[in-house]
C-alpha cells in the first residue's frame, strides 16, 4: 500500500497546484534561504572578527607574573624547557616571542600615543599581509635592528604620515629616549580600538631602550591548529610554564568581544527557530485545504481498503514532495545570494561601528546541512498528528457523499 499511497500522491500533485500550495511551498524555500543566509553571516560576522582581534595578540600568550598592569611586562629569557615540549604539541602550530613598549609618536607636529609591538624575523605576518592597505611589511631578518616602522591608517590619519615619512618616537624613561624610523608600510584591519594603538617595529630597537639582552623578551605567542580546542591547549600550557609566568587565552584576554560574539549564535538560533515555526504553520495549512479539497477521494481510498495511516501517508508523501523542492529552492537561491556578496561585497558596513567595512560570509557546509535535515524533519513530524487525526474524522459514507 505504501507504493500505493506515493503513486496516488504524484498523480495529484501533476493537477494544477491550488494557490495556497503554491504560496506553502515558496514560503518554505524563502524560510530555508533565510535560515542559509542567517547561518553564513552568523558564521562570517565570528570568524572575521575572531581572526582580527587573535591577528594581534595571537592564539594564546605567556608573559611574566607581575603586578604590572602596563603593556611593558618584565623581561624573560627565550631559552625556556617548556618551549620544546610545546612545540612538540601537534596542536599548536607556531611560536613566537613578542616585546611591547609605551612610546608617543611625533609628526608634522602633532603627537600620538601608541604601543609598540617589537617582533622579530620569525613572526607570523600573515594577518597582518591581508590587511596591508598601503606599502610594504617591515623586514627584520637584517643583522642589525631594523629602523623601519608598520603603522595603522588610523595613526596615518591623524599624524597626515604616509609610507616614506619618517616619524620620532619619544619614550619615557630614565634617561627618556628618542628613536628615528622610517614608514614602510600602513595596515587597516577595521579594528579602531587596535589599530590606534598598536604600531610594529623590530624587536631588538626595543631591547635596546629597555636594556635587555638578545635573549630576553617580552613574552610568548602560541598559534594552534584549531581554535575549537583553545581551552584545552591553553590548559596544558598552564601546567607546563614554571609558576613565575602565566598563560592567557585570547577568550580569556577579550571576554567581552567573544561573549559578544556568542550571543550571535543566539539571536541566529532564534530567528531559524522563528522561520522553522512558519514553515510548519505554511506547510499544515496546504495539508488541511488539499484535504478538504479531496475529501471524496479520502472516501474512495477507505472503501477500497486504505487504513487512516495509509491514507495519511498519502498527504504526507505530497508535503516532503513539496518541501523537498522548496528545500532545494531555497539553498539554490540562498547560496547563490552568498556567493555574490562573498564575491562581490555588495552589501557594506560601517567598519567604525562592525568592525568592518561589508557583510562578511561564511559557508559553514556542517551547520547548513544539519539545519536543512532539521527543518524538513521537524516539518514532516508536525504534520504527523493532524494528518492522521483528519483521516480519522472522515468516514467513508459521508466523503462520497461530500461534493
Amino acid at each position: 500500500m505504501n507504493s500505493e499511497s506515493f503513486r496516488i500522491a504524484r498523480r495529484i500533485l501533476k493537477n494544477k497546484e491550488q494557490p495556497v500550495v503554491k504560496l506553502s511551498k515558496w514560503s518554505v524555500a524563502v524560510g530555508l534561504m533565510v535560515v542559509l543566509i542567517t547561518i553564513c553571516i552568523v558564521r562570517g560576522f565570528q570568524n572575521e572578527i575572531r581572526d582580527k582581534v587573535v591577528g594581534f595578540s595571537a592564539h594564546i600568550q605567556i608573559s611574566h607574573r607581575d603586578l604590572n598592569n602596563s603593556f611593558e611586562a618584565s623581561p624573560i629569557s627565550k631559552q625556556q624547557d617548556f618551549l620544546s615540549v610545546l612545540k612538540a604539541d601537534a596542536r599548536i602550530r607556531h611560536i613566537q616571542c613578542f616585546v611591547t613598549k609605551n612610546g608617543i609618536m611625533q609628526a608634522n607636529e602633532q603627537i600620538e600615543g601608541v604601543v609598540l609591538k617589537g617582533v622579530d624575523a620569525n613572526y607570523d605576518f600573515t594577518f597582518l599581509q591581508q590587511h596591508l592597505y598601503e606599502g610594504n611589511l617591515p623586514d627584520f631578518s637584517a643583522n642589525g635592528a631594523s629602523k623601519e616602522i608598520l603603522v595603522s591608517q588610523n595613526t596615518a590619519d591623524k599624524l597626515n604620515l604616509k609610507v616614506g615619512d619618517k616619524v620620532k618616537l619619544y619614550f619615557i624613561q630614565d634617561p627618556p629616549r628618542e628613536r628615528r624610523l622610517t614608514i614602510v608600510g600602513i595596515y587597516d584591519t577595521g579594528l579602531e580600538e587596535y589599530d590606534s594603538r598598536f604600531a610594529f617595529v623590530d624587536m631588538r630597537q626595543l631591547q635596546k631602550l629597555n636594556g635587555w639582552a638578545a635573549e630576553q623578551v617580552g613574552g610568548f605567542e602560541l598559534y594552534v591548529t584549531d581554535f575549537t580546542d583553545i581551552d584545552n591547549v591553553g590548559n596544558k600550557v598552564k601546567e607546563e610554564i614554571p609558576y613565575d609566568m602565566y598563560a592567557t587565552t585570547i577568550k580569556e584576554q577579550c571576554a567581552d568581544i567573544f561573549n559578544w560574539l556568542s550571543f550571535f549564535d543566539y539571536t541566529g538560533g532564534i530567528l531559524i527557530a522563528l522561520v522553522i515555526f512558519i514553515c510548519v504553520v505554511t506547510i499544515t495549512s496546504a495539508l488541511l485545504v488539499m484535504v478538504f479539497e479531496r475529501t471524496k477521494l479520502i472516501g474512495i481510498c477507505k472503501a477500497i481498503g486504505f487504513t487512516n495511516n495509509q491514507v495519511a501517508q498519502v498527504f504526507l508523501y505530497i508535503a516532503a514532495i513539496l518541501i523537498g523542492k522548496a528545500v532545494v529552492i531555497g539553498n539554490a537561491v540562498g547560496v547563490l545570494l552568498c556567493w555574490v556578496q562573498y564575491r562581490f561585497h555588495l552589501i557594506t558596513l560601517d567598519s567604525h561601528a562592525y568592525y568592518m567595512d561589508f557583510v562578511p560570509i561564511q559557508f559553514d557546509v556542517v551547520a547548513i546541512i544539519v539545519v536543512n535535515i532539521c527543518s524538513v524533519l521537524i516539518c514532516l513530524a508536525a504534520l504527523l498528528l493532524p494528518a492522521r487525526l483528519l483521516m480519522k474524522k472522515i468516514s467513508p459514507v459521508e466523503a462520497l457523499r461530500f461534493e
